[in-house]
C-alpha cells in the first residue's frame, strides 16, 4: 500500500505538469518521496487500507477522456473515489474523496467488491451508478456519482433479505437497455444474477450454485465477472473464483432462456494458491489475482 501511495503521488505530480508544492516542509522541504520517506512520514497516515475492490468507468459528458475510479476501503468502512484525465501526454487525478462514515454501520460494514455501471438510467447521462458488496450488512449498496457536482450520493440498499456476506459484485450493460448485475453470495456458496431495468427497478433473474466441489457447486466463491459474448447474442460468460475448491470456474449464461451451463474449470491441484479476484475483457482474456 505504501509503495502504491508513493507511486500515486509521484505520478500525480509528474504527469499533471503542476507547479511543485512541497509535501513536507519539516524537517526539510520535500516535493517527491521514495520508499524511505514514505515509511518515515506516512507510516500512520495511509490514504486507504484493505482495498478489496476497485472499478473504473469513462465519463460520457463533456470530457470523454475523463474517468471515475471507485475503491473500497474495508478498514474504514467507506469508499474512496477519484476523477482523473487519461489522454496522450496528460494523465492526472483531479481529486480524491471519500464516501461513508466509519462510525456508522448504516453506511457500510466491511465493503468488499465494487463495480461502476456505464449504463444510462432514467435518461440521465450525467449519473453513473456504483454497486458495492456491503459484506457484513448482507446487502448491495447502490450509490451514484453526479458528474455535475462531483459528488457520490446514496440511492438505495438492494437484496438485504437474501444475501449472506457477499464478497463481490459485477455488472454488464444490456444492448436493449438496463444491465445485468452478478453477485458472489459467498456464505451461501452461490451467485445471483439481477436484472436492473432502465428505470432502476430490478428483479432476481437467476440463483445458481450450492455448497460442494462438484459440477454446479462452489465453496466460498469470492469474486465474479460477467461479460457479453461478442459473437453470440443473448449469451454472457461468467467467471467465478471458487476459493476453497482452489479453482476458477467458467460458465455460460443464456439470457433468452435464463439458463446457466457449466463450461470448464481451472484447478490448482497443489492447493497452494490463494485465488482472490477475477476479471475479463470481452475477448475472453481472463485475469486472476493469486494472494499466495
Amino acid at each position: 500500500m505504501k509503495v502504491f501511495l508513493s507511486f500515486f503521488i509521484f505520478v500525480s505530480v509528474t504527469f499533471a505538469n503542476l507547479i511543485p508544492t512541497p509535501l513536507f516542509t519539516d524537517p526539510e522541504s520535500m516535493q517527491r518521496i521514495g520508499w524511505e520517506a514514505t515509511m518515515e512520514h506516512l507510516e500512520e497516515a495511509n490514504l486507504f487500507s484493505q482495498n478489496n475492490g476497485i472499478s473504473f468507468v469513462k465519463l460520457r459528458v463533456d470530457f470523454p477522456e475523463t474517468f471515475l475510479g471507485v475503491i473500497s476501503d474495508q478498514t474504514w468502512d467507506r469508499l474512496i473515489y477519484l476523477v482523473g484525465i487519461d489522454s496522450l501526454g496528460d494523465r492526472y487525478m483531479r481529486f480524491t474523496k471519500a464516501y461513508g462514515d466509519w462510525q456508522s454501520s448504516s453506511y457500510f460494514r466491511s465493503p468488499r467488491g465494487v463495480t461502476c455501471d456505464s449504463t444510462v438510467f432514467n435518461s440521465r447521462p450525467d449519473s453513473y451508478f456504483v454497486y458495492i458488496a456491503d459484506s457484513y450488512n448482507d446487502r448491495i449498496v447502490r450509490c451514484y456519482y453526479d458528474a455535475n457536482t462531483d459528488t457520490m450520493l446514496f440511492y438505495d440498499n438492494m437484496l438485504s433479505d437474501s444475501l449472506s456476506h457477499p464478497e463481490d459484485v459485477a455488472c454488464v450493460s444490456i444492448s436493449s437497455g438496463g444491465s445485468y448485475m452478478i453477485i458472489a453470495d459467498t456464505d451461501n456458496h452461490r451467485f445471483r444474477i439481477v436484472k436492473i431495468n432502465s428505470n432502476l427497478t430490478y428483479s432476481i433473474e437467476k440463483t445458481y450454485g450450492s455448497e460442494g466441489s462438484g459440477t454446479g457447486q462452489f465453496k466460498y466463491p469470492t469474486s465474479v465477472a460477467m461479460v457479453a459474448c461478442p459473437d453470440s447474442s443473448n449469451y454472457y460468460r461468467i467467471y467465478i473464483v471458487d476459493q476453497y475448491n482452489f479453482r476458477i470456474v467458467s460458465l455460460l449464461y443464456n439470457s433468452s432462456t435464463n439458463s446457466v451451463s457449466w463450461e470448464r474449470v481451472y484447478t490448482d491441484a497443489t492447493k497452494t494458491v490463494g485465488f482472490q479476484a477475477v476479471t475479463s475483457n470481452p475477448y475472453y482474456c481472463v485475469y486472476v489475482t493469486d494472494g499466495a
